[in-house]
C-alpha cells in the first residue's frame, strides 16, 4: 500500500512540475527568435518538456507494474 502512496505522490509532483514548467513566465524565457537546427527555441523546449514527462511517468509506472507482477508470481 505504501508503494501506491509513493507512486501517487511522485505522479502528483510531476503534475505540479509540469504546471510550473508550462506557465507563461517560464515559456516567455524560451520565446526568442533563436533557431536551433532550424527549429524555434520555444518548440524545442516544449518538445523536451513533453518527452521528459513521458519518460518520468514511464519510469514511475513501469516500476510499479514490475512490483505488482513480481508480487502476483509469488502466489498472491
Amino acid at each position: 500500500m505504501s508503494d501506491d502512496h509513493s507512486k501517487n505522490g511522485r505522479l502528483i509532483a510531476i503534475f505540479f512540475l509540469g504546471v510550473l514548467l508550462l506557465t507563461y513566465p517560464i515559456l516567455t524565457l524560451f520565446n526568442l527568435s533563436i533557431l536551433l537546427f532550424g527549429i524555434p527555441l520555444l518548440f524545442l523546449y516544449l518538445f523536451a518538456v513533453w518527452v521528459g514527462f513521458i519518460g518520468l511517468i514511464g519510469l514511475i509506472t513501469r516500476g510499479a507494474l514490475q512490483n505488482r507482477q513480481a508480487g502476483t508470481g509469488k502466489g498472491r
